[in-house]
C-alpha cells in the first residue's frame, strides 16, 4: 500500500504539468464536427503502447476505490452473532452485535482496493495491446466517467455529509459492466462507445417502473406500487438487459439494434419525469386530501416539456439510427428530466418561513411590479429580480400566488433556469456529460438562499465565450450590447461585475474590426438597435437601468463594512473536517492562476492576434473584480459566498475554459470538478441526491395546515406555519386593522417585511427592510416617500422580536431614518407590541385617550398577600380585599410604564382609584393595596395619567423596542477612522480640550464626570473623546451614563440601573461612541451630567480620558 501511494504521490507533478499543457488549452477555435473513432475493426489500428497516461492511471484507482468505499459499508452490515465461551456481558451482548467485520473490514477495503485497481490496469493495458490505443483510451475514460458517481458521494463525506449509496452503487454497476463487456468483447467488432450506449440503454430502460409509477400517480393519487415491488422489476430489467446485452456483444449489429432500442425507450420513461413538477397530493391528518392551487399554465408546462422530449427522440431516432455513434441518439431534452427530478423532484410541504427578513426579500418585489412599480427605481430587490422575485413570479403565473406557494415555484424556476443553461453548456461545450455533471454539480449553491444567478449567468458566458460569434466581431458585439442590458436588470451586483470583465473582449473585437476592415453586418446592427429601442422606450428600460446602476454605486462602496463577515470568525477553533471545509471552499483562487499562466504563456508565444485568448482573459479579470464580494461575507459553518464562488468557478466555468483543444478528452475536466466540488456538496442532514422516493410518490402526508384566507391572511395562503409564529402574526393582522383601513400601508421598523406581503399592505417603499436601507441617499429617497405620503402607524418593536441581524437596530443603521421616526411619531404600546402613531393627527384612533394623557396596561396578579382575619379572598376566579390588610403585587404588560411609576402615584382599576405602595422598574411589579371591588379576567387593566411624565415614557418605549445597550467594539472601530468620519460630523460642544485623570468612586473604579452641559440629546448625536493607557494595547470594558431632564421622570428605585446608560470596550487612541443608540439622551432635552466609568480593572495605571466633545451627524445631501 505505502508502494502504492508513493508512485500515486510522484505522478502528481506529471498529472499537473498534463493538465496545464492540454494541447489548444484556451483556444478560441472549436472543431465543427466531435472526432469520431477508427472504424474499428476494418481500419488498421496501431498496438497500444506498454505505458499508461495520466487518465488511464487514475482510472483503476478511482474504481478501486469507490469498490473499496462499497465494500466498507457491506461488511457494516453483516450480522454475525458473537461466540461465547463463558457467560460474560459486555456492549455488544445488549444489542446481540460482533466484532467480526471491524476485525476484518480494513483489510477487506484493502484487498479490494489493490484487486480492483490491479486488475483494471492490467486489463487497460491488454485492451491497448489487443485493441489498439484509441479503444484503450476509451475504456479507461468510460471506467473514469462511471467511477464519478461514487466520487462525489466519497468526497462529500469528507464534511460530514451522508454517503448516498444509490451513487456507490451506480458506479459500481457501470464499472462491472464494462469490465465484463470489455473481456467478452477481445475478439468482436463492437468499440467501447457502442458498449456504454448499451448500458445507459439498460440502466434507462431500468426506469420504466418508476416513470409508470409517477405518471400514473399524478393522474390517479390513490394508486400504490410498492417500493419493494419496484425494487424488483427493477432488478429484473437490469438482469435480462445487462444478460442480453453481454451475450449479443460478439455480434455487433445486433448488440447495436437491442441498445439503441434500451435507449430510445429508457429516454422517453425519462422523458415522463417532468411530471414530477406537478405536485403530488398532500394529505392531512384524517385522511383529508389537499394541494397546491396549481395554473392552466403549468399543465402546459409540463405537457410541453414531455411533447419537447418526445419530438426530440423521435428526431433523433429518423435522424442517427443508422449513424455508427449511438450516442447521437441520446437527447439532453431527457437527460435533464433526470436530472430534475433528482435536484427537485420532491413536491415541497406549503409553508412560509419565520424568517420574515429573508423570506419577505422574495415576496415584495414581484407583488410590487405587479401593482404598477418600476424594478430598481420604485423598488429595489436586494439581490436583483433573478434570485429575489423569479419564484415570485412564477408562484403568481404558475401557482395561486400565496406565500405558501414560493417553495414550490422555486422547483419551476429551476427547470426554467437550470434548463437553459444545460441547453447552451451542451451546445457550447458539445458534451452532454460535462453538461450534466456541471448542472448537477452546481445545484449546491441553490439551497443556499441566492443561488439561481449563476445559472442565470451560464448561458450568457456561452454566448460571450463561443467560438462562432467570436469569428464574426460584429455580430459578437451586436450580441454583447443586448445581453449587457439583460444582465445587468437581472443581476446588478454581480451583473456589473460580468460586464466589466467581458468589456476587454468588447475592445478586442474593436481592435480587430478596425485592423481587418470588417465590412459592416446590417443585420447584426439592426438587431441590436431594435431590440435595445424596444427596451428603452416600449418598456421602461432606461428607468430600470438607471436605477440598478444607482443600486450598485451606492451599495458598492459600504457593501463590505455593512455586510462583511471576516474569515477568521471560521478558522478560529477550527479542527479536522472544517479545516478540510475551509481549504476546498478556498480552491477558486486556483483558476485565476491557471488563466494568468495561459495569458503570459500566449504574449511569450504572440499569440494574440491569432488565437486572442478571451476565455483566459475574461476569467481572470471576473474572478479580481469579484474578490470583494467572493471575500466579503464569509459566514462560519456555510459555504457563503467563498464557497458558493467556489462552485461556480469549478462547474459552470472550467467548462467554458477548457472547452477548446480538448479533443473531446473532458473526463479529465470531470475529474478535476468532482475532486474540488463534491466536498463541498450537501451537508451533514443530506446525501448527494434527493430521495427519489418522495419524488416518485402521488401523495406526501402532512400535518394539519393552516388556512389564511379563515383568517384574513388571503396572501399567506394555506400550509404548515408554527403556531407561535401563526398567533403572533394574527396579533400583528388585528391590531393593525384597528388603526387602518383596509390596504392601508404601514411603516415596518421590526426587519419582518414580509408582513407587509401577509397583511396586503404593500410599503409602496423603494427598501422596506431597515437592515438593507444602509446608503444614506436610500435613506433620503425614502424620507421624502414618507413625507410626501405620511404613514399613519408605524410597527416598531413586536411580540416576536426585532430582525436586526449584525446591523445594531435603527439607531445604528438607519441614522436618518431613526431621527424621522423620533421627530414623527409618538410610540404606544398595545398587546405586547409597540407602535407609533402619526403625530398631529387628532382625528386618528386613540386620540381621545392620548388627548386625556393617559396610559392603559394590562396585568396579571403574581403575587396575594393574604389578610390577617379570616375570610375568602378568591372568590370564583376573582381578587378581593377582605379587610383591607391584603396587597397585590401585580405584573405590568407595557415594560416602559413602570419605569415613569413611583410611590404614591394613582392607578386606576376597573374605575377604583389605587395608590402604589412601591414599583420595581427592573422587573415591571408593582404593588398596590388589594381592590374592594373584583379584580376579574375582564379587567386585568390599568390606567395612569401620564401628565408630563410622557416624553419619559416614550423614551423608556423606544429604548426596549430599539436600543442596543452593548456597543461592544464599535467606539474603537469608529474611532480609528476619526480624520475621515470627521466629515460626516459637525462640532456641537468642546468639553475638555486638554486630558482629565480618572476621578475615583465607590466602586474604585477609575469614572469620569462632565457636569453643567447643557445639552440638548437631539442636537448632539455623538461623543468623541481621548482614552490614553500608556503601554498597553488591550480594552477594557467602559460605561457611559448620563442624567437629565428625562431623569426627573423615570423612577429612583435605589436598585434601578435605569439612569440611561450605554456600554462599550475602550483602548488607547480616539474613540467615537453613538449616544443617539439610546432614545433616552436623543429625546432628552437638557443633559446637564454625562459620566464615563470602567467597569473593570484598566489595563494600565493612570488610564486618562481628554478632547472630549459632542458632534451631530452631517446627514444631509
Amino acid at each position: 500500500m505505502t508502494i502504492l501511494l508513493e508512485n500515486m504521490i510522484a505522478n502528481l507533478p506529471v498529472a499537473l504539468r498534463g493538465f496545464l499543457h492540454l494541447r489548444g488549452f484556451l483556444n478560441m477555435e472549436r472543431t465543427a464536427e466531435v472526432p469520431k473513432a477508427p472504424n474499428w475493426p476494418n481500419a488498421e489500428v496501431p498496438k497500444g503502447p506498454t505505458w499508461l497516461s495520466f487518465v488511464e492511471k487514475a482510472a483503476a484507482p478511482a474504481v478501486g476505490l469507490a469498490w473499496a468505499v462499497g465494500a466498507f459499508i457491506l461488511a457494516l452490515q453483516m450480522s454475525v452473532s458473537a461466540h461465547y465461551a463463558e457467560f460474560v456481558v459486555g456492549a455488544i451482548t445488549w444489542r446481540d452485535e460482533s466484532k467480526l467485520a471491524d476485525i476484518i473490514i480494513l483489510p477487506l477495503c484493502l484487498v479490494v482496493f489493490i484487486g480492483v485497481t490491479a486488475g483494471l490496469s492490467r486489463l487497460i493495458l491488454l485492451t491497448k495491446e489487443q485493441r489498439g490505443s484509441f479503444e484503450g483510451r476509451q475504456f479507461s475514460e468510460l471506467l473514469l466517467w462511471w467511477s464519478l458517481p461514487g466520487l462525489i458521494t466519497i468526497l462529500s463525506a469528507f464534511i460530514d455529509t451522508p454517503i448516498d449509496k444509490s451513487l456507490l452503487l451506480l458506479s459500481g454497476v457501470g464499472t462491472l459492466f464494462l469490465t465484463c463487456l470489455v473481456i467478452r468483447t477481445r475478439n468482436s467488432e463492437l468499440s467501447m462507445g457502442e458498449g456504454n450506449a448499451g448500458l445507459l440503454g439498460a440502466l434507462a430502460a431500468s426506469s420504466i417502473p418508476s416513470v409508470f409509477y409517477l405518471a400514473w400517480g399524478r393522474l390517479n393519487p390513490e394508486y400504490s406500487l410498492s417500493p419493494h415491488a419496484r425494487e424488483q422489476m427493477v432488478k429484473i430489467i437490469l438482469a435480462v438487459g445487462f444478460g442480453i446485452l453481454l451475450y449479443l456483444a460478439k455480434w455487433r449489429n445486433a448488440y447495436r439494434r437491442i441498445a439503441s432500442l434500451l435507449l430510445i425507450i429508457g429516454q422517453l420513461g425519462w422523458g415522463v419525469f417532468f411530471c414530477s413538477l406537478w405536485p403530488a397530493k398532500l394529505v392531512e391528518p384524517g385522511n383529508k386530501f389537499s394541494g397546491y392551487a396549481a395554473q392552466p399554465a403549468l399543465r402546459l408546462l409540463v405537457l410541453g416539456l414531455l411533447l419537447w422530449t418526445f419530438a426530440d427522440i423521435a428526431g433523433r431516432f429518423r435522424k442517427y439510427r443508422r449513424t455508427r455513434e449511438l450516442s447521437d441518439l441520446i437527447s439532453p431534452v431527457s437527460v435533464f428530466a433526470l436530472i430534475a427530478i433528482i435536484k427537485v423532484g420532491v413536491t415541497t410541504v406549503p409553508s412560509v418561513s419565520p424568517d420574515d427578513y429573508h423570506f419577505g426579500e422574495g415576496l415584495l418585489g414581484w407583488k410590487s411590479y405587479l401593482n404598477g412599480a418600476i424594478p430598481y427605481f420604485d423598488y429595489l430587490s436586494p439581490h436583483g429580480l433573478i434570485d429575489d422575485d423569479l419564484n415570485g413570479f412564477v408562484s403568481h403565473f404558475f401557482f395561486d400566488g400565496t406565500a405558501s406557494a414560493i417553495g414550490e415555484a422555486g422547483r419551476v424556476s429551476f427547470v426554467l433556469l437550470a434548463g437553459i443553461a444545460f441547453g447552451s453548456l451542451v451546445w457550447s461545450t458539445g458534451s452532454i456529460a460535462i453538461a450534466t455533471l456541471s448542472t448537477f454539480l452546481l445545484y449546491n449553491v441553490v439551497p443556499q438562499g441566492s443561488g439561481m444567478k449563476w445559472y442565470f449567468f451560464i448561458p450568457f458566458l456561452c454566448i460571450w465565450l463561443a467560438p462562432g460569434t467570436n469569428k464574426n466581431s460584429l455580430k459578437w458585439m451586436a450580441t454583447w450590447l443586448v445581453t449587457v442590458v439583460i444582465i445587468l436588470l437581472g443581476v446588478p451586483p454581480q451583473g456589473v461585475v460580468m460586464v466589466a470583465a467581458s468589456s476587454p473582449l468588447f475592445l478586442y473585437h474593436i481592435w480587430k474590426i478596425w485592423r481587418e476592415k470588417t465590412p459592416m453586418d446590417w443585420r447584426s446592427v439592426a438587431f441590436a438597435g431594435a431590440s435595445l429601442l424596444f427596451f428603452f422606450v416600449a418598456l421602461p428600460g432606461f428607468r430600470m437601468l438607471l436605477g440598478a446602476l444607482r443600486y450598485v454605486l451606492e451599495n458598492g462602496p459600504i457593501n463590505q463594512v455593512a455586510y462583511g463577515m471576516p474569515w477568521k470568525f471560521s478558522l478560529n477553533g477550527a479542527t479536522g473536517g472544517r479545516n478540510l471545509f475551509e481549504f476546498f471552499r478556498s480552491t477558486w483562487i486556483i483558476i485565476p492562476a491557471i488563466c494568468g499562466y495561459q495569458i503570459i504563456r500566449a504574449i511569450k508565444e504572440r499569440k494574440f492576434q491569432k488565437e486572442f485568448p478571451a476565455a483566459a482573459v475574461f476569467s481572470l479579470i471576473l474572478c479580481l473584480l469579484l474578490l470583494p464580494y467572493t471575500m466579503g461575507r464569509i459566514d462560519p459553518g456555510a459555504l457563503s459566498r467563498l464557497g458558493i464562488f467556489t462552485i461556480f468557478v469549478w462547474s459552470g466555468l472550467l467548462p467554458l475554459l477548457l472547452r477548446n483543444g480538448l479533443e473531446n478528452s473532458w473526463v479529465t475536466v470531470a475529474f478535476v470538478m468532482v475532486v474540488f466540488v463534491a466536498p463541498l456538496n450537501g451537508d451533514k442532514n443530506r446525501a448527494a441526491t434527493l430521495d427519489l422516493e418522495s419524488a416518485l410518490t402521488p401523495r406526501l402526508s402532512v400535518g394539519e395546515f393552516k388556512n389564511g384566507e379563515e383568517r384574513g391572511l388571503s396572501p399567506v395562503g394555506r400550509g404548515s406555519f408554527g403556531e407561535d409564529y401563526w398567533q403572533n402574526l394574527i396579533e400583528v393582522k388585528l391590531l393593525l386593522d384597528k388603526y387602518l383601513e383596509p390596504r392601508q400601508p404601514y411603516l415596518d421598523l421590526t426587519g419582518r417585511h414580509a408582513r407587509y406581503f401577509y397583511l396586503d399592505r404593500l410599503p409602496h417603499l423603494e427598501v422596506t427592510a431597515p437592515y438593507n436601507l444602509v446608503p444614506l441617499p436610500q435613506q433620503r429617497r425614502i424620507i421624502e416617500q414618507l413625507k410626501e405620503h405620511p404613514r399613519r402607524i408605524a410597527l416598531i418593536s413586536t411580540k416576536a422580536g426585532n430582525i436586526i441581524h449584525d446591523g445594531g437596530g435603527l439607531a445604528l443603521r438607519n441614522p436618518i431614518l431613526y431621527r424621522f421616526v423620533l421627530d414623527h411619531y409618538e410610540p404606544f404600546f398595545e398587546e405586547g407590541h409597540i407602535l407609533g402613531r402619526l403625530k398631529d393627527r387628532p382625528s386618528s384612533p386613540g386620540a381621545a385617550l392620548r388627548d386625556a394623557e393617559f396610559v392603559t396596561s394590562k396585568f396579571k396578579v403574581e403575587r396575594k398577600d393574604e389578610p390577617q382575619k379570616k375570610g375568602e379572598l378568591r372568590k370564583k376566579g376573582e381578587l378581593r380585599k377582605n379587610d383591607g390588610a391584603g396587597r397585590l403585587l401585580l405584573h405590568l404588560e407595557d415594560p416602559a410604564l413602570a419605569q415613569v411609576l413611583q410611590q404614591g402615584d394613582s392607578v386606576y382599576v376597573a374605575d377604583q382609584e389605587l395608590k402604589i405602595s412601591s414599583v420595581d422598574p427592573m422587573t415591571g411589579n408593582i404593588e398596590v393595596p388589594g381592590s374592594s371591588q373584583p379584580i376579574t379576567q375582564e379587567n386585568l387593566s390599568l390606567k395612569f395619567a401620564i401628565g408630563e411624565r410622557a416624553r419619559a415614557y416614550h423614551a423608556a418605549l423606544l429604548e426596549k423596542a430599539i436600543t442596543v445597550s452593548e456597543l461592544m467594539y464599535v467606539p474603537i472601530a469608529w474611532g480609528r477612522s476619526f480624520p475621515s468620519l470627521e466629515k460626516r460630523m459637525s462640532l456641537v460642544k468642546d468639553v475638555t480640550p486638554s486630558i482629565q485623570t480618572a476621578q475615583s468612586s465607590n466602586s474604585k473604579l477609575p469614572t469620569w464626570k462632565f457636569q453643567s452641559l447643557g445639552l440638548s440629546g437631539g442636537d448632539a448625536d455623538l461623543l468623541v473623546f481621548e482614552f490614553e493607557c500608556a503601554n498597553s494595547k488591550s480594552s477594557a470594558a467602559m460605561k457611559v451614563h448620563w442624567k437629565g431632564q428625562l431623569n426627573k421622570h423615570l423612577n429612583k428605585h435605589p436598585n434601578s440601573s435605569l439612569d440611561s446608560n450605554l456600554t462599550f470596550r475602550v483602548a488607547s487612541g480616539t474613540l467615537i461612541v453613538p449616544l443617539d443608540a439610546n432614545p433616552k439622551w436623543s429625546l432628552d432635552e437638557n443633559v446637564e451630567e454625562l459620566q464615563l466609568e470602567l467597569l473593570e480593572k484598566p489595563p494600565c495605571e493612570n488610564p486618562a480620558v481628554g478632547g472630549v466633545k459632542f458632534y451631530r451627524r452631517l446627514l444631509a445631501d
